[in-house]
């Protein structure tokens, strides 16, 4: 199987249709169709489900996308280091971030990084911690943002440490004086709380302090949280 035979399985796997990986690839969804039949055939088994809704991967495909990532970037690093070589400096570094990343960090890095190193692409993955996980153990991304709490057996490097916040509607009164909230006053409010593969600390904190909140939203970003706290 040649380099473009993994990058079109790659690219049908994320993109879900042959029509999408075609046009990608700049390739016609006859050839993309083509390649993955003698891929199947050379490998004995199917990777690919059709269905009218899409393309899934098989059980056998699953497991095989994580080595198809991994040739592919072995082969991305050999060419940054052939180019490192010649004097250039080049390629593309893939990034996996979750929400508040995204929006406080990462456009600051992207311009300060694109000013330094011109002939690097940037290609950004955004999603939630499960995500970013997930897209680093398989090698979908070189790098990842997490949290320390949601990278689990992934080597991680802090750095930064944010504070946890309470957030209150304004006008809201406290029991206690203060600009703080205690925990047991905290128990008697209704909550707007993120989701585990979101933010995790925070329901790490929830649990720890034995805070069975009552919450009937269930937000996946910073801003939904703070508009409906605000409302």
């Amino acid at each position: 199987m040649t380099l473009l035979t993994y990058q079109v399985f790659k690219t049908i796997a994320e993109a879900g249709s042959f029509q999408k990986a075609a046009d990608r690839l700049g390739l016609t969804p006859s050839a993309i169709s083509h390649t993955i039949s003698s891929m199947e055939n050379e490998l004995g088994f199917s990777v690919l489900t059709r269905s009218k809704s899409g393309v899934s991967l098989t059980n056998y495909g699953e497991k095989l996308l994580p080595y198809v990532n991994g040739v592919l970037n072995s082969d991305e690093s050999l060419q940054q280091m052939i180019a490192d070589l010649n004097g250039l400096k080049q390629g593309k570094v893939k990034i996996g971030v979750f929400s508040s990343v995204c929006t406080s960090w990462l456009p600051e890095i992207l311009h300060s990084f694109r000013r330094k190193y011109e002939k690097i692409e940037m290609e950004v993955f955004q999603g939630t911690y499960e995500d970013v996980f997930l897209w680093m153990k398989r090698g979908v991304v070189d790098l990842g943002f997490l949290s320390v709490s949601s990278a689990k057996d992934i080597p991680i490097v802090p750095l930064y440490r944010d504070p946890l916040l309470c957030v209150l509607p304004k006008g809201a009164k406290k029991e206690s004086p203060g600009e703080s909230i205690g925990i047991e006053e905290m128990k008697h409010h209704q909550f707007v709380t993120q989701r585990d593969s979101t933010d995790a600390d925070i329901q790490n904190f929830l649990k720890e302090n034995s805070l069975r909140v009552q919450s009937n939203y269930h937000v996946v970003d910073d801003l939904s949280t703070v508009a409906l706290v605000e409302k």
